[in-house]
């Protein structure tokens, strides 16, 4: 069932008559994964099969301009072309997915993946925050946009468009083969995006530093790269947590902030670099931590 926001949408909204009765019809034909053979003699005869008047050129003008407008992303696959609806599951209410009936583009076509970025407005599904395609891909806590697989092709997981997301390249590598249980626990039925959008807000909730909160490898190792003195983290991490704890601050992710914590260090935590230890702030922290209990 097309959902109501198809006649509100901007861009279907500024469609022709004829144009949008072929996008339509494209909607109702798909299969569940939003894709469907972009032949225009055979969208011709199962859409407008009775309309003479429509002709297999202005159909085929048409996918192009739809491609054009960015609602539908225009592929081959072994000699056949095919149309992925980008936003199908935005305008299609799916009940019962069932296996999709044609081919997935390729995930090495790099349009696949600006179709895939586009679809999902550029935010990372992982932190929920908007990726940034001028940051280089390699930089430290990159929002260079990427493609992952929801389940791993590790774990064979398909290159089908419900089981890709936008994520950051940095929490795309963090996240690496491993599978977010709380998001997807079985991929064989698809997981509607208002789900992952109800989950990720969920995770993004702001929350208080636990006392309990200890320090990943690599975390630890980040401090490290970034010339903390490795024999004063744990008193860095004290001071941290003495900090943030004392004045209930409150945080989505409490590793970042850790991270940001460490790039601080220069100016804020000298005594804690690899050439400090010596310094005034260093001694009165040492004091004040002996005084709480927190080291000996």
């Amino acid at each position: 069932m097309v959902k109501p926001e198809f006649w509100t949408d901007e861009k279907t909204g500024m469609l022709e008559p004829v144009e949008k009765c072929l996008l339509l019809g494209m909607l109702n034909y798909a299969d569940d994964e939003g894709l469907i053979k972009a032949n225009p003699l055979y969208l011709k005869s199962v859409i407008f099969p009775y309309d003479s008047k429509i002709k297999t050129d202005k159909i085929k003008n048409t996918l192009r301009k739809l491609s054009e407008l960015g609602l539908i992303f225009l592929y081959t696959k072994n000699n056949q072309s095919f149309a992925w609806i980008i936003k199908f599951r935005v305008h299609q209410r799916i009940d019962k997915p069932q296996k999709p009936q044609n081919p997935c583009p390729s995930i090495q076509n790099n349009k696949y993946h600006e179709a895939i970025f586009k679809r999902d407005s550029f935010i990372c599904y992982l932190c929920g925050e908007y990726t940034d395609i001028q940051e280089k891909p390699d930089g430290p806590n990159s929002k260079f946009p990427s493609v992952d697989h929801i389940l791993p092709k590790s774990k064979e997981g398909s290159d089908y468009p419900t089981n890709l997301k936008t994520a950051c390249i940095s929490c795309n590598k963090n996240k690496g083969s491993k599978i977010v249980p709380e998001l997807f626990q079985d991929r064989s039925e698809n997981t509607p995006d208002e789900t992952i959008k109800e989950t990720i807000k969920e995770k993004n909730k702001k929350h208080k530093l636990k006392e309990d909160f200890s320090l990943s490898d690599d975390l630890k190792k980040y401090a490290v790269d970034r010339d903390i003195n490795p024999a004063k983290i744990d008193e860095l991490l004290l001071a941290f947590k003495d900090y943030h704890i004392g004045r209930g601050n409150l945080m989505v992710d409490w590793g970042r902030a850790w991270q940001q914590w460490v790039r601080n260090a220069p100016q804020f935590s000298a005594w804690a670099m690899k050439d400090g230890g010596n310094s005034d702030a260093y001694r009165e922290l040492r004091n004040r931590l002996k005084k709480s209990g927190s080291v000996v």
